[in-house]
């Protein structure tokens, strides 16, 4: 039956395990420990499935597995996750009983998230396989919890406007933690422009005048605040903006 088999996921970074915190762009690893604990009832078709959860990606050529003689082999993955769609346990996706399958890989918060994100959920992992009483499929046996740490709170993010034509100056305000690194991003006809945002204390501005060949629809500008360079928390104004640059007839 399925509760012969258990399915575990842990967390580390370093020496620490289960639930850690990390800060966006850094890297922790998940180890995914499959074992049938029966002594008497094999299972076929075993598969393990893990999906990665938003504001993260998995690390290419950083997912092993321990082979018989207790040696992490590296798993080939094309440069994803080789357990997104579902990983066999073996060539014949058999497991004996009492027998266990492990694996571990590494995964990367993505360099910015999102303002007021707290914690990276997981659905999985999903462990699926046949044994004599029929199709199983369980879930993790440990709770893990993976917060999110010193993501820069953006707040009050507002646009001079909502249509703007050639030369006309539009300003990019937000509030957040005093002494950091602001800009905006603002995806133009011409290409993305950045903005620094500058200011004292907690508000911050910046702007940017529409040049020839910035016209475009529905372009939302963001806003990012550093902890690091290239790493930190973003957030979106609350709508899109309109920029005319058509030259006056």
């Amino acid at each position: 039956m399925a509760s012969l088999f258990c399915l575990c996921k842990k967390t580390a970074i370093r020496r620490q395990s289960h639930d850690i915190s990390v800060e966006p762009g850094s890297d922790f690893k998940i180890t995914l420990y499959a074992y049938n604990a029966s002594a008497t009832i094999p299972a076929t078709g075993v598969i393990i499935a893990d999906q990665l959860p938003a504001s993260t990606a998995y690390v290419p050529g950083q997912a092993f597995v321990l082979d018989a003689d207790a040696v992490w082999q590296p798993l080939s993955d094309n440069g994803s996750s080789p357990f997104a769609n579902g990983l066999s346990v073996s060539s014949d996706g058999f497991l004996s009983p009492f027998e266990p399958a492990q694996y571990k890989y590494t995964v990367r918060v993505d360099n910015f998230v999102p303002t007021g994100a707290a914690t990276l959920a997981w659905s999985g992992p999903i462990l699926n396989f046949t044994d004599p009483f029929g199709s199983q499929a369980i879930g993790n046996a440990e709770v893990t919890s993976i917060a999110l740490a010193n993501v820069p709170n953006i707040q009050n993010v507002t646009v001079s406007g909502a249509s703007f034509t050639l030369g006309q100056t539009i300003t990019i305000s937000a509030t957040g933690p005093a002494g950091k690194t602001a800009y905006a991003e603002l995806i133009t006809g011409s290409g993305v422009k950045n903005i620094p945002l500058t200011g004292s204390g907690t508000s911050y501005s910046g702007s940017y005048i529409v040049a020839a060949g910035d016209t475009v629809n529905n372009t939302t500008p963001r806003v990012f605040f550093e902890i690091a360079s290239g790493r930190g928390s973003y957030a979106d104004a609350p709508s899109a903006i309109n920029l005319d640059a058509a030259a006056p007839t």
